[in-house]
């Protein structure tokens, strides 16, 4: 679990994996935005982006945190006519001074159409302040970055709350080896009952394995109780390299999804669930268990129904795969006769082994799942 000692002593790898999806993930949004922007127009042209755990801006020896690496990509771009209102919040008062000092001192504090706002609350404080100011707000889209120094101020309702306009995205650091350490501790760590009673719907006592399928688990009953809010999560060694915690990221826009999922797997390219430090150098068992869970949650899908390219596609990227994942498990299915395909209408026409599942606008084939052949699979 990250903690305040971290910014002085300097970030440890498991600190700078998460910071690297952080980037990818924010590049990625600003330039979707920017884009769609320029191209569409709008009529509201500010972004709101807030990050209410912000640190100090930078490590003792120079390593961007949070907010360096948001203002040095704005101040290295060309935001097509967008305005961002940013709020970075830092309770701890010396890394708040050294924020303040931090944000001012950037060539992106004085950029036009940028304004930035330094606040010192604790969150449990500052978010209802956010949520009551934004009750009728004007922002294009918004996105939340929470990176906590624990789990007790994170509530399922405020993620709701946040991301009911429609227009949100937020990205959720969890120390989830501590939690799933402790789980069972009721006389020492009740405040995590709390947390558990929002965020897992397996009762505790049934919770086998280890902290990777209690991540999964997490994920499961998130994406149960948020209706109509897509959620992925990114897999992080934690710092004494036995455990791991996990970004969670969560919009109800597929586009951001997508963005979400394209960035980690360019962070993580064995298998785009997360940094292991250990594994680094190798392929991992997880590679090889999620490349299964995918074949075993897509021929699941398709036993339900006909889908078309454009289903299977997001049903990739809403498992957290990539649709190239999609296309290798359909060319399995293919080659051992388990599936058959036909063209989506008479005008067209479909290449062996080809399943357009780089597409999200046109509708080129239906694969359906042979039920006499179940064993084929």
């Amino acid at each position: 679990m990250t903690s305040n000692s971290d910014f002085f002593d300097g970030f440890n790898e498991s600190t700078k994996a998460k910071l690297d999806i952080y980037k990818a993930y924010i590049v990625r949004y600003l330039n979707v935005l920017k884009m769609a922007f320029s191209r569409y127009g709008n009529g509201k042209n500010t972004v709101y982006i807030a990050d209410l755990f912000a640190g100090p801006g930078k490590d003792e020896n120079g390593n961007p945190g949070s907010p360096s690496i948001l203002l040095d990509y704005i101040s290295q771009t060309y935001l097509q006519g967008l305005n961002l209102n940013i709020c970075f919040n830092e309770a701890n008062a010396e890394n708040a001074d050294k924020l303040e000092r931090f944000v001012k001192n950037h060539k992106a504090y004085k950029q036009p159409g940028i304004n930035i706002d330094v606040q010192r609350k604790k969150y449990e404080e500052l978010l209802p302040l956010i949520k009551k100011k934004h009750q009728n707000n004007s922002y294009y889209k918004r996105f939340f970055f929470l990176d906590p120094f624990g789990y007790k101020e994170i509530h399922l309702a405020d993620i709701k709350d946040v991301l009911d306009d429609g227009n949100t995205e937020l990205l959720l650091f969890l120390p989830v080896s501590f939690i799933y350490r402790f789980k069972s501790r009721d006389d020492i760590y009740k405040p995590i009952k709390a947390f558990l009673s929002d965020f897992v719907s397996t009762p505790i006592d049934t919770i086998v394995g280890n902290d990777r399928k209690f991540i999964q688990e997490i994920l499961h009953t998130l994406r149960i109780k948020l209706d109509n809010i897509f959620v992925d999560s990114f897999i992080i060694q934690d710092n004494s390299g036995k455990g791991h915690n996990c970004l969670i990221y969560f919009s109800r826009s597929r586009k951001g999804l997508e963005k979400f999922v394209e960035a980690k797997w360019e962070i993580d390219k064995n298998e785009g669930s997360g940094y292991d430090k250990i594994n680094a150098t190798m392929e991992s068992f997880l590679e090889t268990f999620y490349k299964d869970a995918l074949k075993n949650a897509l021929t699941s899908y398709l036993k339900g129904a006909k889908k078309n390219n454009i289903e299977i596609r997001n049903f990739c990227y809403e498992n957290g795969f990539l649709p190239r994942h999609g296309t290798a498990v359909l060319q399995q299915l293919n080659a051992v006769g388990a599936i058959r395909l036909s063209p989506y209408n008479n005008r067209c026409k479909i290449r062996n082994n080809c399943f357009y599942l780089t597409s999200d606008k046109e509708q080129k084939i239906i694969v359906e799942f042979k039920e006499n052949e179940n064993d084929k699979n």
